[in-house]
């Protein structure tokens, strides 16, 4: 399945119109046990495109990371940030600062 995966997740970055775009991979993915992060960062980097990858080093882990209240709170402003600005940010990685845990 691992191949399968990886061919889905280039196939949906080179496909995608958008002119930005969010994607999040939490490391200990109990339902993957692998790292997608190559593949995404090197499919990325051919990508013309303005993009924030939160990637195994985000500060959290697991499955569904970008899905809870945590999350919201750790990135929620950056991201709202990206997608809202009413400039055309420049193509490449965008980053987050890194969030204060237990703040």
């Amino acid at each position: 399945m691992i191949a399968f995966h990886e061919k889905e997740i280039k196939s949906a970055i080179q496909e995608s119109r958008s002119p930005r775009i969010l994607i999040t991979m939490g490391k200990d993915d109990h339902c993957v046990g692998h790292s997608f992060s190559p593949t995404v960062s090197t499919t990325l980097v051919t990508k013309e495109i303005a993009y924030i990858y939160l990637d195994e080093s985000m500060a959290i882990s697991g499955h569904g990371a970008a899905t809870g209240k945590q999350f919201a709170s750790l990135y929620g402003d950056c991201v709202l940030r990206f997608f809202t600005r009413e400039d055309k940010p420049e193509n490449g990685r965008h980053t987050c600062a890194s969030p204060r845990l237990g703040s």
